[in-house]
């Protein structure tokens, strides 16, 4: 990264608290505190590197680069998670060492005190999937599953920008 001169240090001393703003505003449910704030370390000292003044306040597009490091971050996160999974087994898969009845792995795990609403909010989330078009069910299978928007897009032939405005209706009318 290149050194910052005074003007850009100047930069990101007056607008530093600016990082807890943002978090406390609209990240809180996204990330962590320490995680957050990380990112906008980095982004502020992007944003002062990259600020231009002619073409706004430094505010707004320090905004839109903590918006870029936080989608950045989950999803090489979690492409890292989708790439661990690709092996993995299911739990409702039947153990082969079973003789008389077939046993899952799950069958096996000890049974925990929240399982009713554990079943209960998986079926409040199938009811409200199982109403939308198929080819937003796959958006938001695909997002959940780590791809990024313009993957989304390639992988189903529409656009970005309909994407994610299909992915924010969808969690707008989810409650998020």
């Amino acid at each position: 990264m290149k050194k910052l001169n005074d003007e850009q240090r100047k930069l990101i001393e007056d607008n530093y608290k600016l990082i807890r703003f943002l978090y406390r505003r609209s990240y809180t449910r996204v990330c962590s505190w320490e995680v957050f704030q990380g990112l906008g370390h980095e982004a502020i000292c992007k944003a002062a590197l990259g600020y231009d003044p002619s073409k706004g306040k430094f505010t707004t597009y320090f905004t839109w680069k903590i918006k870029q490091a936080i989608e950045h971050y989950f999803r090489c996160n979690n492409y890292d998670v989708r790439k661990a999974n690709d092996g993995a087994m299911s739990l409702y898969t039947p153990l082969e060492d079973c003789k008389k009845k077939e046993i899952t792995i799950l069958d096996t795990l000890q049974a925990s005190d929240n399982i009713a609403d554990t079943v209960t909010e998986e079926i409040y989330w199938k009811e409200k999937i199982s109403k939308l078009p198929d080819k937003i069910k796959k958006m938001i299978q695909l997002t959940y599953e780590g791809y990024g928007r313009e993957e989304v897009a390639k992988k189903l032939n529409v656009s970005r920008s309909l994407v994610s405005v299909r992915i924010i209706e969808f969690k707008k009318s989810m409650g998020y």
